[in-house]
């Protein structure tokens, strides 16, 4: 089996290095706190968070750093072209993408059961495809283009009121506001 992906990922663990749940640090208040330190203030958060980000960003710009490193050593992503290290943003993608795996697709990559090839489809070849200048040898090829998060079920107005951000919505509880 051979995946191709336009860009290295972020995968997201369900526990990070095997310890902690993912949904303890990322998916709570203590979690947004944490982000709002390293990314900055959410629209509508309390008046001591912008000075906390002002205050801690280094201190998180370096965790979140850290995370990275984990998470990569977790997966066997430290290295080579499918590490999203220095490559992808990792609260875009845990927040953006969630991607929530065991190691199951990184050990079958490890152990050679899957080929995993970072690239854009070019065209197809006798014997498969090409990508980004390599020929890679398939019997079939599916086409999965990714998801996208899309909003165009709100109308202009409801989305104006939602406050868009480039990485998506902030939802309390992944819930949307009835009001």
């Amino acid at each position: 089996v051979t995946l191709v992906s336009r860009n290295a990922h972020w995968p997201t663990p369900r526990k990070i290095a095997g310890l902690i749940p993912f949904q303890y640090v990322f998916l709570s208040r203590f979690g947004t706190a944490l982000v709002v330190g390293h990314k900055g203030a959410l629209p509508g958060t309390p008046n001591p968070m912008p000075l906390w980000h002002s205050l801690g960003w280094p201190l998180m710009a370096a965790a979140f750093k850290a995370v990275e490193v984990i998470f990569a050593a977790q997966f066997n992503m430290l290295r080579g072209p499918t590490s999203p290290l220095g490559k992808a943003d990792l609260l875009e993608d845990c927040y953006g993408y969630a991607h929530v795996l065991d190691t199951t697709f990184q050990n079958k990559v490890k152990e050679g059961a899957i080929r995993w090839h970072i690239g854009n489809p070019e065209r197809y070849t006798a014997s498969g495809l090409q990508a980004s200048g390599e020929e890679l040898e398939a019997d079939v090829v599916v086409f999965a283009t990714g998801y996208g998060k899309d909003y165009s079920v709100f109308t202009d107005e409801v989305r104006g009121k939602l406050d868009l951000q480039t990485d998506g919505h902030w939802l309390y509880r992944h819930t949307l506001p009835t009001a």
